[in-house]
């Protein structure tokens, strides 16, 4: 799926144009940044959430007060660590109200993440809408313990995947935020705020099954937990591997479609390569910025899982020159392995300008980790040796010398 930015106002003009594709598996509409927005993605700079230590968190996760709620455990009394390990998380019980009667029920999730009440006094599956999660928080330092609360107020379906729809999820606490702009109340129940940061837009919860998310530092990985599941709020890059290119961590093994029984597992290694992707993580940090225009290869698989390399979504070619689909590097589950050097980009393309050299006022060519890493095109190996994700970027290339120059 494709992820519209500003990379240049010349791209901007012609893939404003471009947007037929947009409800394609192969596409997604982020909006557009501004021309300087160099500011890192999911690093938390100028947040006013309290995070453990310095470590500086993800401004799209899931929030309960001062704790990350990506990690949802899916039965009761069996405490499961926040990604910060900085608190536990334990579920008390659930209930909802069916016909006017408020109900014990427990909870079901289906490889494609879509969450069911399940009674507890017939097993009868029903909607999870409307479910209160009752949750212990307790600090992992000591502490006093939390009481808090977690429902789910609505599921919505978008009708555009070739194999499968994620569900979203509105998700809401009844713990007061430090920033009621962002994790805004909800107006039809006062008392209720989003768990899902709401400042930029309408911004929903997804969830994958079998996997727990945890931190080593700046680096997000998914790991293997079956007691679990994630929430992943749909503009996070721990969702759009599900939500964009439809594949799963853990799960998906048996989508049914018209077509036939799919596999759309794409393995923990993979995947949390992919969240890599999507990060542009590399040298102990996420280097994307808001507006990105990325396009992504599997390389892990054969045919590939995904491929968003189709040439309908490159700008007009010029008179001059022509717009191209360009390396930016491969991904590993360690970050980015190496980079592109070629005749017309000698310096690599990133989809950051300041690491994308020459012709911006932000570069930086001098930028050690990256310039310093192996080149991708290295014929003593191939692309896939270096990670499970290829990333390109589209560049204008001038056939009349001179180098090719950012979008």
């Amino acid at each position: 799926m494709r992820t519209f930015t500003r990379t240049s106002l010349a791209i901007l003009s012609v893939l404003a144009l471009n947007t037929a594709a947009c409800g394609d598996p192969a596409a997604e509409f982020d909006g557009f940044a501004d021309e300087d927005a160099t500011d890192f993605r999911d690093t938390g700079g100028g947040t006013t959430y309290q995070c453990p230590g310095d470590i500086r968190c993800l401004e799209n996760s899931p929030w309960i007060g001062d704790y990350a709620f990506s990690n949802f455990p899916r039965f009761a009394d069996i405490p499961k660590p926040d990604p910060y390990a900085s608190a536990t998380f334990e579920m008390a019980g659930a209930t909802t109200v069916i016909n006017e009667v408020e109900e014990d029920v427990t909870l079901s999730v289906t490889d494609e993440g879509r969450l069911k009440a399940v009674r507890t006094v017939n097993q009868q599956e029903v909607s999870v809408e409307g479910t209160i999660f009752t949750f212990t928080v307790q600090p992992t330092g000591g502490g006093a313990s939390t009481t808090v609360e977690i429902k789910v107020k609505s599921e919505t379906t978008p009708n555009a995947g070739t194999y499968f729809d994620m569900p979203r999820y509105s998700v809401f606490t009844d713990v007061i935020p430090t920033d009621t702009d962002t994790f805004p109340e909800d107006p039809e129940r006062p008392g209720w705020y989003h768990v899902c940061p709401q400042a930029d837009g309408t911004n929903k919860a997804v969830v994958l099954k079998n996997v727990r998310l945890r931190y080593y530092e700046h680096l997000a990985e998914l790991v293997s937990d079956d007691e679990s599941v994630v929430l992943a709020c749909e503009r996070q890059a721990l969702a759009k591997g599900a939500t964009n290119l439809e594949v799963l961590p853990n799960s998906g093994w048996n989508i049914v479609t018209l077509g036939g029984i799919v596999n759309r597992n794409y393995g923990l290694q993979q995947y949390n390569a992919l969240i890599n992707a999507y990060r542009a993580f590399y040298s102990g940090d996420a280097r994307t910025v808001q507006g990105t225009q990325i396009f992504f290869r599997d390389l892990a698989h054969s045919p590939p899982m995904f491929d968003q390399l189709d040439p309908s979504y490159l700008p007009p070619a010029p008179i001059i020159g022509s717009y191209q689909f360009v390396l930016e590097s491969v991904y590993s589950t360690t970050g980015a392995s190496c980079k592109s050097y070629s005749t017309d980009f000698p310096e690599g393309v990133h989809r950051n300008p300041v690491y994308s050299p020459p012709g911006n006022v932000f570069a930086e060519p001098t930028y050690e980790a990256w310039d310093d890493m192996d080149n991708c095109d290295d014929n003593t190996y191939d692309l896939a040796d270096h990670g499970s994700v290829a990333s390109y970027v589209i560049r204008f290339v001038n056939p009349l010398g001179g180098g090719g120059s950012s979008g």
